[in-house]
């Protein structure tokens, strides 16, 4: 039995570190002036105020150094990341636990080099001890014993310069949200009770701005494995046409605060992003606007007797407005 306790301890421990919260130092946890750290905001739901969306202008960073020069740093790429769906972050165990940790849940994460503005040459970085602060508006800092602080997120400056290295900036590119999407969510869901899914239907008016024909997606804003989505795209054989979609939960979207069934969803995974592949400028947040638009008529929620929910609206809206 001790043994047993032992092990979920260090599981635990390892799983803070790492998901659904606030990393408690950088990756690495060392670095030379001018190399890139991968710093762990926290999670997608748990620390994110309920911000639908996270970008590089919300997020204010500094590094205090062991001589307390301090600089700032600006992230170059920031996104989510999920645990598998059979990690331990996803049990049971996480779902009657203590810690507040919200099962199925990701964590936003930051590329940030420790270069001067525009990545033109190495921070210089006393050698020894630093600090990394992050703040946001978007970010909530629970600061819970086991998980890392945004205040003061520990990192140790090595002797020695590094020149950037872009390949690995790179890498993380095809990771971060794209831009050119729009996000379709409920306007004020935290005041209904009873929330089951829902029925949109979105128009497009020029399939020619569509890149290589490349039709657009609709993808959820979670990876919570009750929520069932399903879209189908009707052209009109005129260039325009229409996506119609269904997001269903039998058990239900709820607050974390009220509750609800075994499987039952969150308010944040009402939320979808519409994904589309632009040709040119017509990718441009302006010109993607007046392509787009949601058929109010044809949209709504429903609650768990299929009924219409009255007085909750489905709202489309670039990310650019986020």
């Amino acid at each position: 039995m001790k043994i047993r306790c032992l092990r979920g301890i260090i599981a635990l421990t390892a799983l803070l570190v790492l998901a659904g919260c606030v990393q408690t130092k950088p990756v690495p946890g060392y670095a030379r002036a001018g190399d890139i750290i991968v710093v762990g905001l926290g999670g997608v739901e748990r620390n994110s105020n309920g911000a639908q969306t996270l970008k590089i202008s919300d997020l204010s960073i500094t590094i205090t150094d062991s001589s307390n020069a301090v600089f700032d740093l600006t992230a170059q790429q920031v996104f989510k990341s999920y645990p598998d769906h059979a990690a331990f972050m996803n049990s049971q165990a996480i779902q009657t636990d203590t810690l507040a940790l919200i099962p199925f849940d990701g964590g936003w994460f930051a590329s940030v080099p420790l270069t001067t503005a525009g990545l033109a040459e190495p921070l210089p970085l006393a050698i020894g001890q630093a600090t990394i602060t992050v703040t946001s508006a978007k970010l909530q800092n629970t600061a819970f014993v086991a998980e890392g602080d945004l205040s003061s997120l520990p990192i140790e400056i090595l002797p020695g310069q590094s020149s950037l290295d872009s390949d690995y900036l790179r890498q993380f590119i095809s990771y971060a949200p794209t831009p050119n999407s729009f996000l379709l969510a409920p306007d004020d869901p935290s005041s209904f009770d009873d929330i089951a899914g829902a029925f949109l239907t979105i128009e497009y008016y020029d399939d020619s701005t569509f890149d290589d024909g490349i039709e657009p997606m609709i993808v959820p804003s979670s990876h919570n494995p009750y929520v069932q989505l399903s879209y189908n795209l009707i052209e009109n054989g005129n260039g325009t046409g229409k996506i119609n979609v269904i997001l269903l939960n039998p058990e239900g979207f709820v607050s974390a605060q009220a509750g609800g069934k075994k499987n039952a969803s969150s308010l944040n995974d009402l939320n979808l992003n519409l994904v589309y592949f632009p040709e040119g400028d017509s990718g441009l947040p302006a010109a993607a606007k007046t392509q787009f638009a949601l058929d109010t008529a044809a949209s709504y929620y429903i609650d768990s007797n299929g009924s219409v929910i009255e007085g909750l609206t489905p709202v489309l809206t670039h990310t650019s407005d986020l």
